[in-house]
């Protein structure tokens, strides 16, 4: 959803998402864009990168969830399982994920002082 925010991030997320074939610019309007502190940002990159942590730890929180309630409920019943060894794997992945975000934000929050 593009929101009335779009020019005043615009800027930045071309700078950001332009020619990223991970990262499109559309991408950057509509996760920045989702978030109202976008809108008193202006072009302080550190304010929307700790936007942009702030939303990966949300999305990582809230799929990690889904993951463990997928194992809870027995998504691959039995250890040779290719669904649970998946599962497990993406438990994992999004686990580290999690444990990084205080050192990510911590780490921008740092660079401005």
């Amino acid at each position: 959803m593009v929101t009335a925010n779009v020019p005043a991030i615009l800027p930045v997320c071309k700078t950001v998402g332009g020619g990223n074939p991970f990262f499109s610019v559309q991408f950057c309007l509509d996760a920045l864009g989702s978030d109202p502190r976008s809108a008193d940002a202006g072009m302080n990159y550190r304010t929307h990168s700790l936007i942009a942590v702030d939303l990966l730890t949300a999305n990582a929180t809230s799929t990690a969830a889904k993951i463990e309630s997928l194992i809870r409920r027995g998504g691959g019943r039995d250890d040779d399982d290719a669904t649970a060894r998946c599962l497990r794997s993406c438990q994992a992945l999004y686990s580290g994920i999690l444990q990084r975000q205080p050192g990510s934000k911590g780490a921008i929050q740092d660079e401005g002082q």
